[in-house]
């Protein structure tokens, strides 16, 4: 059952579990159903279930096909994703929901009956109140007695529900889509190990399985030490050998070294894994061990006058099942199982006239162990004073008779039945130790702020009703950050402080709400405000192509925030006040950001803000050097270290000069070709260096209706001494300007 895992889905907010919001219908009314269930099978309810209301049958159609829907919808969204996982995990989160709902229903009947109890003994004191407050005791201590029963009942009648649709609906679907499927879920619904907090429980054990396996360390028949035997045993048949003899098995048991030396370790653990899937198969013991059955299909064949051929396939296969029967039988008799195994059968129905107080262990114990008989005896005579009725022994000495008289032939037959009973008793053990890993793996979502980040970071899992489902938003598919910084910040605001001026109006009058006007027109969204800087973002959304201009936008906003602090600057001029510079970086990802929230805030987290801020920067060389320069450009990139060094570190090592310009990174210049046609223009211009760039132009059509002409500088990185500032050679590496001077598009429009 190995394939049932969900570990391959993108874990949640919490980077461990997956995040699972399951409808809220569906909760309610599995919460409402547990409840009911366990009033009836705590026995609060007197009549029988179908009297709880008119209704019932109704309600419980109707549970099933809230169920049904959700499967559907799990379905649907494996069938998109191509991962069947969606739907394991949806059956992993409601059979956690279903076991938590089934704890918490029985600690709330708990707490109703306590209450109940009290009420009754505050009451007035007379006859009728009496009788009353003791029925309500004794029902709360049976109750607690009965606390494992009650809840693996009221589990397995939900998992009946959920049975029928999964076989009759949900199955057949996943098989057509997905071809064969695991049945673990499907062994799952009718497991009582699933439903019950101790799975050694004696009582579930011999009800469910007609097993009672020891609990004690030097117990021979516990359930650690059975496995390891059954596996030896299947280990040393060779699974099922139709040419099986007593030489292969000694030859099997005492292996050559250096064959086994051979033997790869991978080759092992895979046939010790087809050992294990061996063993979950009750089948397998039937087609190994049970003659008997053989036996009547050869009868039935006979009597059907069947080919010869067929009759003696027939022949042959008994004959060899008496024999690996026989092999096993010596196994577990001289490991001192074979009484202890015919004793937990034999000891049945008549243990439950002992059990409780007694535990069947003890019953076992006192038809094989004459040791234990003396102490067994005085606690029945303990318990003949204790309970007011008679424990009489007879009825065990019979069974003691029973047991010595067994023929082998007998505890051969019973040894077959155990055989198949503890292999399905393995197989309901590993699926829920498989199901527990992943239950504690998954995260049913309640709160709003979990689910509201999860849902924002695209991992979170939804399983809704249709009138439960949130209004469809597309999801984002890769986005842009612009980063504008003011250069000399720290300047502006000590001139204005000395001269007894509001250096914080000024930079909201003139940099942050100009700037906060033209957003919409750009789609854009303000994620940050430092005090001297804006960081932007535009998202391009899935099936929306009518958006795929992120680039674009970008660069028609930096040219607008641009020639708006120019209009502001003139302003400023005119009252003898500051005036600002800026250094824009657009940085293109085509990844998905991640979120967090500060309370109802959402912040976004993604390396292209990193990135923005580098590109927006303006190094102290490179002011000193372009200062009192004429350029048509406002942005000079530089390398002061060699190419191999660049390549050894993830960091930015490039000084760059970045005053009122623009700078596009790599990825976002060819985002941008493919946004717009780019057309190379066949002129190029030198720049204070005397280095050729190259410039490409298009157009792009805003949400206005006009056309925005955009200019993108295209230049290799110079690589110079970082002393002197001097050119040594060019790198291999490029820097893009969204070119903002009126003179360039003037020359550009010639062309």
């Amino acid at each position: 059952m190995a394939d049932f895992s969900i570990e391959h889905l993108v874990p949640g907010v919490d980077n461990i579990r997956y995040d699972v919001l399951i409808s809220s219908d569906f909760i309610n009314n599995t919460r409402k159903l547990v409840y009911r269930l366990m009033s009836h099978h705590a026995g609060i309810e007197k009549k029988g279930i179908e009297s709880f209301s008119g209704e019932w049958p109704v309600e419980v159609d109707n549970y099933k096909q809230i169920y049904k829907e959700l499967m559907l919808d799990a379905i649907n969204k494996a069938k998109v994703s191509k991962q069947i996982s969606i739907v394991y995990l949806l059956q992993t989160a409601v059979l956690k929901i279903l076991l938590e709902e089934i704890r918490a229903q029985y600690e709330t009947l708990i707490v109703q009956l306590k209450k109940n109890v009290r009420q009754k003994d505050l009451s007035d004191y007379n006859n009728s109140y009496r009788e009353e407050s003791y029925y309500f005791n004794v029902n709360l201590r049976k109750i607690h007695l009965d606390r494992a029963i009650i809840e693996r009942k009221v589990g397995q009648d939900i998992c009946g529900f959920w049975a029928e649709i999964e076989q009759n609906e949900i199955q057949p679907m996943l098989e057509a889509i997905f071809g064969c499927g695991t049945q673990l879920f499907e062994n799952l619904l009718t497991n009582p190990i699933l439903h019950t907090q101790q799975y050694d429980n004696a009582f579930i054990m011999l009800n469910e399985y007609d097993l009672c396996l020891g609990r004690r360390a030097n117990d021979p028949d516990k359930y650690e030490a059975l496995i390891f035997i059954v596996s030896q045993i299947i280990n040393a048949i060779g699974l099922h050998d139709p040419n099986f003899s007593c030489e292969i098995i000694e030859q099997r048991l005492n292996p050559n070294p250096l064959q086994d030396q051979e033997n790869t370790h991978m080759n092992r653990r895979a046939y010790n894994e087809k050992i294990e899937g061996f063993i979950q198969n009750q089948d397998n013991m039937d087609l190994l061990f049970n003659w008997l059955r053989t036996k009547a299909d050869y009868r039935n064949l006979k009597n059907q006058k069947a080919s010869r051929n067929e009759l003696m396939r027939l022949k042959k296969q008994m004959k060899n099942q008496k024999k690996l029967l026989h092999y096993a039988y010596r196994i577990f008799k001289r490991k001192g199982l074979i009484e202890l195994i015919s004793a937990a059968h034999i000891m049945q129905p008549e243990h439950l006239k002992y059990c409780p107080p007694l535990n069947p262990h003890q019953i076992i114990q006192y038809l094989v162990s004459s040791k234990t008989r003396k102490n067994i005896k005085k606690r029945l005579k303990q318990m003949n004073q204790d309970y007011g009725q008679a424990f009489s022994i007879r009825v065990l000495n019979k069974k003691i008779k029973l047991l010595r008289k067994a023929a082998a032939f007998q505890h051969k037959s019973i040894l077959i039945r155990f055989l198949k009973a503890f292999s399905r008793y393995h197989r309901d053990i590993c699926n829920f130790r498989i199901i527990r890993n992943c239950m504690e793996m998954v995260n049913i979502a309640t709160e709003d702020r979990i689910i509201n980040l999860s849902r924002v970071n695209n991992t979170l899992y939804q399983f809704l009703l249709p009138h439960e489902r949130p209004p469809e938003k597309a999801a984002i598919i890769n986005h842009v950050v612009l980063k504008a910084d003011v250069r000399g910040s720290t300047d502006i605001t000590y001139q204005m402080n000395e001269r007894g001026l509001n250096p914080a109006s000024y930079f909201s009058l003139n940099f942050f709400d100009p700037i906060s006007e033209i957003l919409s027109e750009y789609d854009a969204t303000k994620n940050f405000i430092e005090g001297d800087a804006v960081i932007l973002s535009i998202f391009e959304y899935e099936n929306v192509p009518s958006g795929w201009f992120c680039v674009s936008k970008a660069c028609c906003i930096s040219l607008n925030i641009l020639m708006i602090i120019k209009r502001y600057n003139e302003k400023s001029q005119k009252f003898q006040l500051p005036i600002l510079e800026l250094g824009i970086g657009i940085s293109y990802s085509d990844k998905v950001p991640a979120f967090l929230f500060d309370h109802a805030n959402r912040i976004m987290i993604s390396s292209a803000i990193n990135q923005a801020d580098r590109l927006s920067r303006c190094s102290k060389a490179g002011i000193r050097l372009f200062i009192n320069q004429d350029s048509l450009f406002n942005l000079y990139v530089f390398q002061a270290f060699d190419d191999d060094n660049v390549i050894d570190t993830a960091d930015d090592l490039f000084l760059r000069y970045n005053v009122n310009g623009i700078e596009l990174n790599a990825e976002g210049f060819k985002k941008l070709s493919n946004e717009i046609d780019l057309k190379l223009l066949p002129g190029n211009l030198t720049d204070i260096n005397d280095l050729k760039s190259n410039f490409y132009t298009g157009k792009f059509p805003t949400k206005s209706g006009y056309y925005q002409r955009l200019l993108i500088r295209e230049s290799r990185i110079p690589i110079i001494d970082a002393a002197t500032f001097k050119i040594k050679s060019l790198s291999s590496r490029k820097y893009y300007e969204v070119c903002s001077n009126p003179k360039l598009y003037n020359w550009a429009d010639q062309f």
